[in-house]
């Protein structure tokens, strides 16, 4: 057999499909290209809108949950950053988990973290059990986000990586402004922040009993490093890597993964990544920085206290149906423009954009908050909202969805488990400090707090243009190049491997 044949593309009703194939040098049907790779993304979907979901509706429960338990700054932000405490667990372990168990497998403990997390602050009786709860379900989230992201990125032929991955975090943004729905439509119903949670926990249940389901197959990188070039094979056949060689692709994984398998043990998972040869470092360095800048940015955490800091000026009622409406049509515009958008602009641009916007939006309310801006009362409140929502929109659109997928593509592949797993847990680690903090300072300095915002989001698009490079349209195996060769190397390194 020819090293440029296509082998048979084996579909869902296939119950013994053969390792070699059949000869065919004629492509693939679109409509088969990247097949499983699809439906096992969608399914990973579940889960970032199970997430994204908390983050919407958690405004409308802290809200609730305040006016039900009276507490002070102090421990609102507690109860907010608990969240972000389990995450610094889950995406620890997530690495050496997913080494272990693999990457399906490990989707599966994420997702039962996440639903019983769910469940417990569901029936929580009091502020101590629905922290514990929260940092149940900061375990799931924590593990999940990385987990998901690797998954898509090792199962995804090189043609579809872009879109498959960054629509994971457009749908995380769908899921936020699900959440957000959902919190406008229950509040103030019978029971209803103990039933808004409670939702949260189907859609982890369902991704959980769809992984257990062999049908989706495993990841071929994650198999090739186990040694099991066989299940490999196979798991390349199901994913029909369209245009491609089948053996041509696993030999590609072969010589990048020779010599190099996968540990299941922390310690020595997280020694390659805290120690890392020097061609590595400057990738992880760039990864956890992707990750960390979206919580430094302040985007995120100021997303769970927008309603509370918009009801001021508004009134609790309309600041969370105003959230709501924004945050739905911010993910809907997400959902249409970043799968396309992440392989005809690049993720570089995305990122830059995103925080750009971001430093614009937080002068402006930093103005509109100030001694000299509008006084306070409904016309600043519909102000305030109005640019909140444009910034919502360049960073559900933009830096949402590629900064998970960049951040697992820059990594070395004998790394990238465990340096997804090290780069959200700083992130969360980030995430905790910054949201316990939020509120405090924001009552604290007022209209300087959105300047410094500001200054930080600056500082961020200053890091990116310096040190990001792109990697749109280059298979995974062959990204190591971008980062040991100049820029026209790296347009060489495109052009010969068709991106």
């Amino acid at each position: 057999m020819s090293d440029g044949s296509v082998h048979r593309l084996v579909t869902a009703d296939t119950d013994a499909p053969s390792y070699g194939g059949v000869e065919n040098d004629s492509a693939p049907p679109a409509w088969r290209a990247g097949g499983r790779a699809k439906v096992g993304a969608a399914l990973v979907y579940l889960m970032a809108i199970g997430e994204g979901y908390d983050f919407g509706v958690f405004g409308t429960v802290l809200a609730r949950l305040k006016e039900d338990i009276p507490m002070n700054s102090e421990v609102l932000g507690l109860v907010a950053a608990s969240l972000y405490s389990g995450m610094v667990v889950g995406a620890s372990a997530s690495g050496p988990l997913a080494d272990w168990l693999g990457r399906k497998k490990a989707v599966c403990v994420a997702c039962f973290f996440l639903a019983a997390g769910t469940s417990i602050q569901a029936f929580a009786t009091g502020i101590p059990m629905f922290v514990a709860g929260r940092l149940t379900m900061g375990i799931g989230m924590g593990s999940g986000l990385p987990l998901g992201s690797t998954y898509i990125v090792e199962t995804a032929p090189k043609e579809l990586r872009g879109s498959l991955g960054t629509t994971f975090g457009a749908w995380m943004a769908g899921g936020h402004a699900l959440g957000a729905i959902v919190g406008v439509m229950l509040q103030d119903t019978w029971q209803d922040w103990r039933v808004m949670l409670m939702l949260g926990s189907c859609l982890p249940l369902v991704v959980l009993l769809g992984m257990l389901s062999a049908w989706f197959p495993e990841s071929p990188r994650w198999l090739a490093m186990q040694g099991e070039v066989e299940a490999a094979r196979l798991a390349l056949q199901q994913l029909a890597e369209a245009g491609s060689s089948i053996e041509g692709v696993l030999q590609e994984i072969r010589d990048s993964t020779r010599g190099k398998k996968a540990s299941s043990d922390i310690a020595e998972s997280w020694g390659a990544v805290l120690n890392p040869s020097p061609e590595h470092r400057p990738r992880i360095i760039l990864s956890v920085a992707t990750l960390c800048s979206m919580f430094v940015s302040g985007y995120l955490p100021l997303t769970i206290y927008m309603p509370v800091i918009l009801g001021q000026d508004l009134g609790r009622r309309q600041a969370v149906s105003a959230i709501g409406m924004m945050s739905c049509a911010a993910a809907l515009i997400s959902l249409a423009f970043t799968s396309v958008a992440a392989e005809r602009l690049g993720r570089r641009l995305l990122l830059l954009s995103g925080y750009g916007i971001c430093a614009a939006m937080y002068i402006q309310l930093g103005y509109c908050t100030s001694p000299w801006g509008l006084t306070p009362g409904s016309n600043r409140g519909w102000y305030f909202a109005a640019i909140w929502f444009a910034g919502s929109l360049a960073f559900t659109a933009g830096v949402c969805p590629v900064s998970n997928i960049y951040s697992a593509e820059v990594l070395p592949m004998a790394l990238r488990a465990t340096g997804m797993g090290f780069g959200n847990a700083v992130a969360r680690v980030v995430a905790f400090v910054v949201t316990g903090l939020l509120p405090v300072m924001h009552d604290r300095l007022g209209w300087l707090f959105f300047m410094g915002l500001a200054i930080n989001s600056a500082l961020i698009f200053v890091f990116l243009r310096v040190v990001a490079r792109e990697t749109q349209g280059i298979p995974l195996e062959q990204i190591d190049k971008v980062f040991l060769t100049d820029s026209g190397e790296q347009e060489k390194c495109k052009a010969t491997t068709g991106g």
